[in-house]
This record gives structure tokens, sequence and C-alpha cells, in this order.
């Protein structure tokens, strides 16, 4: 976010969805159906992936709150962001280095 040609989280969301979505085919599965949470104008979104995957239904919603199958990928999701956080190894050398640092969401603060 700091370079000169800037991306915002929601594009780097919608990136990493869609090159999630690209992954699967190669992996072997038959993939008809995706749910997704909204980030942005959900009717936006879910017209862009249909076009970039015809064959594919999209749901694209608040859908934390209405799938069981996307609240328990967004478990997984800040438990996987959150060890990370935890486990970061820094280049830098200094002893004092600050480590109270966190996602960027309320609540995100990872103390070590």
């Amino acid at each position: 976010m700091l370079k000169k040609n800037k991306i915002n989280l929601n594009e780097i969301s919608h990136d990493s969805a869609i090159g999630l979505i690209n992954r699967v085919p190669n992996m072997r599965f038959l993939l008809t159906e995706v749910y997704l949470d909204s980030v942005g104008d959900a009717e936006k979104y879910r017209i862009e992936l249909s076009e970039r995957f015809p064959g594919i239904k999209f749901v694209v919603a608040k859908a934390d709150s209405l799938y069981p199958v996307v609240s328990g990928a967004s478990i997984v999701a800040k438990v996987t962001r959150d060890r990370a956080l935890r486990e970061w190894v820094f280049d830098e050398t200094a002893d004092n280095l600050h480590r109270n640092f966190g996602s960027g969401y309320p609540g995100g603060l990872v103390e070590r």
C-alpha cells in the first residue's frame, strides 16, 4: 500500500479469491458454486467473477452470517492470520524491536 502504484484491501481480497478459484481445476475438483463474503459492491463483484468464470455460480453477500461453510472458512483464515502475525520473524535485528502490532482490524493487536 506504500508503493507508487497503490492497491487497496478490496483489490487484494478480490485478487486472492480469483487466484484461489484459478487453482481449483488444477487440483482435479469440479467447481460449480462459490460463496464469498462481500468486499465492496457485492453485485459488481459477482458480475466480475461470473464473467471471468462463466461455468461457476457465484453467491456474493454478507455470507459469513448466512452460510456455515463461509463462517468456518472465516474462522480458519483469522486463526491462520493471527498465528502468522504471532510467529513473524523480522529481518531487522534490533533487540528492542516493538512487537505490538496487529492485522489492521479492531481487536487485531497481537502482543508477544
